[in-house]
């Protein structure tokens, strides 16, 4: 995916104003779901193309956009703690507690 190809499915949504009133009326659970089905790179052009998921997804103080970071990581990167011995001495290491 890209920025223009995005923009070109997100346009048809918008209106004059530039930001649609389907998109700010999803709950947040809606956001987390789509975004999982994208590759954290299309995440970030997402928000590059949509003010609704920029403020959702950029928001490091909402539960939405930890939530969406949180399951692009376990769905991408996870297995390396799980599976690598390497991985698992990095985790350990770094005193981190939220990998679950």
């Amino acid at each position: 995916c890209n920025a223009r190809a995005m923009k070109d499915v997100l346009l048809p949504l918008s209106t004059s104003a530039g930001s649609s009133p389907f998109m700010r009326e999803l709950p947040p659970d809606v956001y987390v779901h789509i975004a999982s089905f994208l590759h954290p790179r299309d995440v970030v052009t997402l928000s590059c193309v949509s003010k609704n998921f920029r403020n959702v997804i950029d928001n490091p103080e909402t539960m939405t956009s930890a939530s969406i970071w949180k399951t692009l990581w376990k769905r991408d990167y996870a297995w390396i703690i799980e599976e690598w011995d390497i991985g698992k001495q990095a985790f350990q290491r770094s005193n981190c507690t939220h990998f679950s």
